[in-house]
């Protein structure tokens, strides 16, 4: 005899359904607030640990603190409920998030069904900002951010730009990206650097090309009055920016 959930489900459909509710939670999770992160995180730890078994953090780690209090609030809550009501939640929230899959067997989900974030690592990708993603050189989830397109050209504490953080990592893809979306190609952080200063003055070639390739003016003159060719920190790079 099987055993049925008070969703009314067998407990052999709802944790494979679980299993692709938390995968499909990992392609929105920078589409959704923190509230519902929490939630989802607080019935999957339910649903896979069970009742919390980790002492409650210290008052000043509100994090940390927030996400203890989303699981210990379900500690009376058996593993296969909560498995159910996060797959209910889910489809609350997006009602048809499952639609293309109900075509697939079992087995075919055994490869996609593994968890590739835990709860504690999609609560912290949630509390990341656009800025977090380019300095780590994360183009995907950078891509998602919903914030990016009002931010392209704002400074953050530090007083740079996106367009800077790219420069300095060297990575092109992301500054390509970046420059794709509009931002301003020219903007200077808080000493009056470009990008173009940035990438110059850490060698890296191919971010000085790109940069150049997209009309970054080389003349333009930071706190110090140095302009790009002055920092440049490599013949190649020199030669380039004089040509």
């Amino acid at each position: 005899m099987s055993i049925s959930s008070e969703f009314g489900e067998d407990l052999s459909e709802i944790e494979p359904k679980f299993d692709r509710a938390a995968t499909y939670l990992q392609s929105i999770v920078s589409e959704l607030d923190q509230k519902t992160l929490l939630s989802f995180y607080g019935l999957y730890k339910q649903a896979t640990v069970g009742p919390c078994n980790t002492p409650k953090p210290g008052i000043f780690n509100l994090q940390a603190k927030a996400k203890w209090n989303a699981w210990n609030e379900l500690s009376n809550t058996p593993k296969d409920v909560a498995m159910g009501r996060y797959v209910d939640d889910m489809e609350q929230l997006r009602p048809n998030w499952d639609a293309n899959n109900k075509s697939r067997s079992k087995d075919q989900w055994v490869s996609v069904s593994t968890f590739q974030m835990d709860g504690d690592d999609l609560v912290e990708l949630a509390e990341k900002s656009h800025f977090d993603f380019v300095k780590e050189g994360d183009l995907e989830n950078l891509s998602k951010c919903q914030s990016i397109g009002s931010n392209l050209n704002t400074l953050d504490e530090d007083g740079l730009g996106l367009i800077h953080w790219a420069a300095d990592r060297g990575n092109t893809s992301i500054l390509q990206f970046l420059l794709n979306s509009g931002i301003d190609i020219n903007m200077v952080d808080s000493d009056g650097q470009t990008a173009l200063h940035y990438a110059s003055s850490c060698g890296h070639l191919e971010c000085v090309q790109l940069l150049l390739k997209f009309g970054a003016d080389r003349t333009i003159k930071d706190n110090q009055s140095q302009c790009c060719l002055d920092v440049a920190e490599n013949t190649s790079v020199a030669d380039l920016l004089r040509n």
